[in-house]
């Protein structure tokens, strides 16, 4: 399957992802915090939960081998990696476990999957063979059920129901001009901050799918520093790329005329009323345009050999199974 195919099928892989985690048996809970565990297309799943659970329950994202040494069995884990086989992943969730966390697994297979059925661990299993980073949407609806199941009520049945339709209606629309402008130079993604894992979400396709270097700015934040550095560039191309959710403040136009004054600006406007709608429609058009992109660039999107590369030094340093 192509990966434009994949991305089409989202809304279909969304509603499996609810339908996964269905015979998961989670204890219900009241968890002290959500701690996601996991690197790249798997990692990114922390990002979207902490912001779609900023009012209700404290999550922390781990990107690395080693989970935070406060962890017990007040909190929930969850150790995310599609392949399975990610040694950092692996390397922090055996130190989760020695603290006591409550951990569920959420993988293809592979050794995490091995691990969590040797010891009994909850797991969602998730369709194999594609790349990892075009299963978000299983793996996130999928962990919103999770955490449905211990009595966290993040999102609801019509939050759901409207994320799938708007990434339906996605699929339909006409991109090129997203397409044209992200080709001819570097890009730049804007957002605030409550949009800052979609925004880090385009950085990352256009890395892996478009082989584009590109960077993220999050406001306000970046009215106190990144923004400076737009005084006196190095020559170049740039593309910036403001991301308008429909309650953003007025500040969305203001910053579309500064960036002028250095580069091209083109918009995306978010569809759907709820957080969750609002970041899947982002994100699947994320995917459809890098992916576009790459194709207008002659290059594979699926393929990333400095990821693989990166791999095999790391198994020289944490060891070919994850074991210390």
């Amino acid at each position: 399957m192509r990966m434009d195919e994949i991305y089409l099928d989202w809304p279909r892989l969304a509603e499996k992802g609810l339908s996964d985690a269905d015979d998961v048996h989670v204890e219900r809970f009241t968890p002290r915090s959500i701690v996601v565990i996991g690197m790249g297309g798997s990692g990114i799943l922390g990002d979207y939960l902490k912001t779609l659970a900023y009012d209700a329950v404290p999550v922390y994202v781990v990107k690395g081998p080693r989970p935070p040494g406060w962890i017990g069995g007040q909190d929930l884990v969850l150790a995310v990696s599609y392949s399975g086989n990610t040694l950092e992943t692996l390397h922090c969730v055996r130190d989760a476990l020695r603290l006591g966390a409550r951990v569920v697994a959420i993988t293809s297979g592979g050794k995490l999957l091995s691990l969590a059925r040797r010891i009994g661990l909850p797991t969602v299993r998730l369709v194999e063979g594609i790349p990892p980073r075009t299963a978000l949407p299983e793996m996130l609806f999928s962990a919103l059920k999770v955490l449905e199941k211990t009595g966290l009520n993040i999102a609801g049945p019509q939050d759901y129901r409207e994320a799938v339709e708007v990434m339906r209606n996605a699929g339909s629309e006409d991109y090129e001009s997203l397409v044209d402008h992200l080709s001819a130079g570097t890009p730049v993604v804007v957002v605030y901050d409550h949009l800052k894992p979609l925004g880090l979400r385009w950085k990352n396709e256009l890395n892996e799918n478009s082989k584009l270097p590109a960077k993220l700015e999050v406001y306000p934040e970046a009215g106190h520093n990144d923004i400076v550095g737009w005084e006196a560039p190095p020559p170049g191309d740039y593309r910036f790329l403001l991301i308008h959710d429909p309650d953003s403040p007025s500040l969305t136009a203001r910053l579309a005329e500064y960036y002028s004054a250095v580069g091209r600006v083109e918009g995306l406007e978010l569809r759907g009323s709820s957080l969750l709608a609002r970041l899947m429609y982002g994100s699947m058009v994320a995917g459809l345009v890098s992916v576009a992109v790459a194709s207008r660039r002659g290059l594979d999107p699926a393929e990333t050999r400095s990821i693989s590369w990166y791999k095999g030094v790391l198994k020289g340093i944490l060891g070919e199974q994850g074991d210390r």
